[in-house]
């Protein structure tokens, strides 16, 4: 058994675990943080409206007749203080997407690593059209042969999409059945939803006042799905897990 293998696919496993566990902190964290802030972004809201309104040179630029016809000033206060916490909740929804993502993404790429160092044979139908030089192999053996093709392969892999990196992993785990968790349950169109998320939000294609509706099953979604392909891998190779390496990164 390989102990490369071994320790990257614990290390896989204490990646999903503890850096989700960080997001889920930063979430919570922020919450209260935008609680307790809220009485005073009202605060600081109504002050600057009655100065405004006081203020004579407030005349020279702005129609205060318009801004009365419907709010109060405590309720126009209250309007721009809940708009500033919708945009710190989406800002934070935001970062929690693409934090997410980039952590699966990541741990998938590892995944696809680690099986071609516990079996790379497993890999040949992937690799066996694939062209080379002869200034590539002219000193090498077949064992050699493969390993190079295959770190060409995960280059190719390292930067394909999220889902590709899934198709593949089902491909070369070759299992008919995969433990479960939690009531998990694999789903690529479900993931690719996910995937369409991470990229709105990463060019702008959210409202920056609108948070993200199922954000905590998304994000509850994408952990297990890496501990799914965790335990697939586990499962496909016949490899145990190291506690100590799991924890290695904390």
């Amino acid at each position: 058994m390989s102990e490369q293998g071994i320790k990257i696919l614990s290390q896989s496993l204490g990646s999903v675990m503890f850096n989700f566990a960080s997001i889920k902190n930063f979430r919570a964290l922020s919450s209260t943080g935008l609680e307790q802030s809220r009485d005073e972004l009202y605060d600081e809201q109504l002050t600057a409206v009655l100065q405004l309104l006081r203020s004579p040179d407030g005349d020279k630029y702005l129609i205060k007749e318009k801004l009365l016809e419907k709010f109060t000033p405590a309720g126009f206060a209250q309007f721009v203080a809940d708009n500033r916490l919708k945009k710190a909740q989406a800002s934070i929804d935001a970062a929690s997407i693409i934090f997410a993502h980039t952590i699966l993404d990541s741990v998938l790429f590892q995944l696809c690593e680690v099986t071609t160092i516990i079996d790379p044979s497993r890999w040949d139908d992937e690799i066996k059209d694939r062209k080379i030089s002869f200034s590539e192999i002219k000193d090498s053996n077949p064992e050699q042969i493969r390993l190079h093709l295959l770190k060409k392969k995960l280059a190719e892999i390292e930067r394909s999409s999220l889902l590709e990196k899934c198709d593949i992993l089902y491909r070369r785990c070759q299992v008919t059945s995969v433990i479960e968790h939690e009531k998990y349950q694999y789903s690529r169109d479900k993931l690719a939803v996910f995937d369409t998320i991470r990229h709105d939000v990463v060019h702008g294609r959210l409202a920056p006042d609108k948070g993200i509706d199922n954000i905590e099953e998304l994000l509850s979604y994408a952990e297990n799905t890496g501990v799914h392909f965790v335990l697939m891998v586990s499962n496909g190779y016949d490899t145990k897990m190291d506690p100590n390496y799991i924890v290695s990164n904390i």
